[in-house]
């Protein structure tokens, strides 16, 4: 699992010096502790994934789908329209950005099913009320916001249920880049320790 440690040591410097930012310590909490231990999680699920599944081993990705483009340009728009059409292409939902392991997603989903029949569905609903309260009403303009169409709004940050946009899968551990941009826009001044995609290492951009 692939990890970038100079992206993590300019993070984690630029948040060390941050003295007078109300959120240093919780952000510095999270890089210490939380990005390490999610990382050495991450990384025995992963390997475990080609024991418990070696067909991953040859699995390929056929034709894969790239969507680039400027900021407002319609990139999300554009993955939603996508995204509803399951016959034909697959992507990730937001929680599957959180959880990247085959094998945790398996374990996620069969707990699923316990709920559903053991407990009726009851830490479902508690997730889902989470889930809505926390991505509900993201954009402060929602009457800008565009609509797919189904009428459903486009939103950036979406829900643990939406497709992941932006730079979740990347970000949120399933290439194994932890810390990942997500941390970093929690912190003012941010210029200095993202870097640019010209100055990233051959070997990152690959991976």
């Amino acid at each position: 699992m692939y990890f970038d440690f100079d992206y993590y040591r300019r993070l984690l410097r630029h948040v060390w010096g941050l003295k007078q930012w109300p959120g240093r310590r919780r952000l510095l909490l999270r890089l210490l502790l939380v990005t390490p231990l999610a990382t050495l999680f991450n990384t025995l699920c992963f390997l475990l994934d080609y024991i418990f599944f070696p067909r991953l081993w040859t699995q390929r990705v056929v034709a894969p789908v790239f969507i680039v483009g400027h900021a407002r340009s319609g990139t999300t728009l554009m993955h939603r329209l996508l995204s509803a059409d399951g016959e034909r292409f697959s992507y990730f939902l937001y929680w599957e950005t959180l959880f990247p392991s085959l094998l945790q997603k398996r374990v996620i989903r069969w707990l699923g099913t316990v709920d559903s029949g053991l407990l009726g569905g009851a830490l479902y609903r508690r997730i889902k009320a989470w889930d809505d309260k926390t991505f509900g009403p993201v954009s402060p303009y929602p009457q800008y916001e565009p609509v797919d169409f189904r009428g459903r709004p486009v939103r950036h940050a979406g829900g643990l249920r939406d497709p992941a946009v932006g730079d979740g899968p990347a970000s949120d551990g399933c290439a194994g880049s932890v810390p990942s941009g997500s941390d970093a826009r929690q912190a003012p001044a941010l210029a200095a320790p993202l870097p640019g995609a010209d100055q990233t290492p051959a070997a990152a951009q690959w991976r």
